[in-house]
């Protein structure tokens, strides 16, 4: 019986090492795709666009590097990635739809670049410095669910210890509801706010655009 038991021991502890060291093996290669898919096209499609300066031959530039890097490492770069790139590059013929389309494509690249950092091992923000870092309108949207939810769950409380016609119950639901109205108002006008801003950076791009000599269009028909 003790022989027995033995086997067993040993057929787990074997299993147990293979499978680790298979999980490590298969861990170490996907980090090194991943590293290759950072290294040579996420990153540098992302510092190539921070350095941007939205003109019609800085668009032609960017989609030239970036299309060079893409045929070098096709295989590491997402189905998503480039489908966007293709619209991008599209929209170069008559330049309608560049601002829109880079933006929507340097949005996956932003995406990916923050994905890739995080499974390869880089040191990245903790939760509160990636909050501080939000804009006003994403603060409000991460807070403001989770208030609504200790709201009800409070409520629910009083409901159930001290009763729905108790003073303390109703004091509470009161004042917490109309916090939570100031709250939901000043969400919308601050989301106002930076969507107008936003439409304003929108339309500042394509004037810059716009106002590229003409040499530079012809370059794209």
């Amino acid at each position: 019986m003790e022989i027995f038991g033995n086997i067993i021991v040993s057929i787990i502890t074997a299993s147990l090492t293979f499978i680790i060291t298979h999980y490590e093996i298969y861990k170490k290669r996907s980090t090194n795709k991943l590293e290759i898919s950072y290294n040579k096209f996420y990153y540098p499609a992302l510092v190539w666009g921070e350095k941007l300066n939205f003109t019609c031959t800085a668009y032609d530039n960017y989609v030239s590097q970036v299309k060079t890097r893409i045929k070098a490492y096709d295989k590491y770069v997402t189905g998503e990635t480039k489908k966007l790139f293709s619209k991008l590059e599209e929209s170069l013929i008559d330049h309608k739809g560049t601002v829109a389309a880079y933006e929507k494509f340097y949005k996956d690249i932003k995406h990916n670049n923050q994905k890739l950092r995080s499974e390869i091992g880089y040191i990245e923000p903790n939760y509160i410095e990636k909050f501080i870092a939000k804009s006003t309108t994403e603060k409000f949207s991460t807070v403001l669910p989770i208030i609504y939810i200790a709201y009800a769950l409070f409520t629910y409380a009083s409901v159930v210890y001290f009763g729905m016609n108790n003073r303390l119950t109703l004091y509470f639901v009161g004042i917490g509801a109309v916090i939570l109205f100031i709250l939901a108002i000043i969400f919308i006008v601050v989301a106002i706010i930076e969507l107008i801003n936003d439409i304003k950076i929108f339309i500042r791009r394509k004037k810059v655009v716009r106002r590229v000599r003409k040499k530079d269009l012809y370059k794209y028909k």
